[in-house]
């Protein structure tokens, strides 16, 4: 492939990728607060992350394009945290990075700079 058909693939993939992150899949914008799925459960509820999440996630959910998508990803990753680990890895694996505090970090700073401009 010539480092001109490289360029155009790469750019209409950041094209399709900064689509996809400003457009709301979702069919209807829930803008009420669900309960969290697992307070039944006295194991995951008494877990520091969990508590730290039930005390901040009516604010942050507010502040996300879908509250109830927030919701949806939020409670289930503070919930089973191997989830967070699941789509890291590929991260790690691909770039050979080793921190994960890092890549998560450098995962939403892109996704900021991807969704904050008009054209990339």
């Amino acid at each position: 492939m010539s480092i001109r058909n490289r360029k155009a693939l790469r750019d209409f993939i950041e094209k399709e990728a900064r689509k996809i992150l400003i457009e709301c899949g979702c069919k209807e914008k829930s803008y009420e607060i669900p309960s969290f799925p697992y307070e039944g459960d006295h194991e995951i509820m008494s877990r520091l992350p969990v508590k730290d999440h039930m005390g901040s996630r009516k604010y942050r959910s507010s502040v996300a394009m879908c509250p109830g998508s927030y919701l949806a990803a939020s409670d289930e990753m503070v919930a089973n945290p191997e989830i967070v680990m699941n789509i890291l890895d590929p991260i790690m694996q691909k770039t050979g990075a080793e921190c994960p505090q890092s890549i998560a970090m450098a995962l939403s700073d892109i996704i900021e700079l991807l969704t904050n401009h008009e054209e990339l």
